[in-house]
């Protein structure tokens, strides 16, 4: 389908709750994802600070999908960000950044590679985007309720997007001093070598 044009001055409401199902529907029609028969993804995305609010998400089979307002046991991934950041990702304004703070990007990417590296993680990613103006941005996957081993990882929003997208490799950019590491190096290791399955 078309690339996805998201309202400016849409609601955190409208986005969850008509937004995002009516688009799924839309992509796995044009572009069912095979060999997901089994599987449940749950997805709980905490957006904080003024306007915030909690919603989850099942994905099941990569065919249906139920949004609900509130929290979720043990989702799958949750993710918090600022609210603010989740407004300039669907504007567009924080490269790379709809590929965290979108969830429907993030669901625009499951597959069974995926899914599977996925299911297996257990710890916590904090994303925090270095920007030359503005105050600091950081944004937090945790995977499967795991809050440790837990590993932050520093980089320009154009060098995430471009690790996210398979043009730079993870290691690649911390040779080049492109991506920070901070927390469990074991951790982050075991991240690459999920990402890369992810990447497929």
């Amino acid at each position: 389908m078309d690339e996805l044009k998201i309202p400016d001055d849409i609601s955190v409401r409208d986005f969850f709750e008509s937004f995002v199902p009516e688009t799924f529907y839309q992509v796995v029609k044009e572009k069912p994802i095979p060999n997901m028969e089994g599987t449940e993804f749950t997805l709980e995305v905490r957006l904080i600070g003024e306007g915030g609010a909690e919603y989850s998400v099942t994905i099941r089979d990569a065919k249906e999908i139920e949004v609900k307002p509130g929290s979720m046991e043990k989702p799958m991934v949750r993710l918090e960000a600022p609210v603010a950041a989740w407004r300039a990702a669907i504007k567009g304004d924080m490269e790379g950044a709809d590929l965290v703070a979108n969830p429907l990007q993030f669901v625009s990417m499951i597959d069974r590679g995926m899914y599977d590296a996925v299911k297996e993680t257990k710890g916590t990613v904090v994303f925090s985007p270095i920007f030359q103006e503005g105050p600091p941005v950081e944004m937090k996957l945790v995977m499967n309720g795991a809050e440790s081993p837990m590993v932050k990882l520093s980089a320009k929003p154009e060098d995430f997007y471009a690790m996210s997208t398979g043009k730079l490799s993870g290691p690649m950019a911390f040779m080049q001093g492109k991506l920070k590491i901070e927390g469990d190096m074991s951790f982050a290791m075991q991240l690459g070598s999920a990402f890369m399955r992810m990447m497929g």
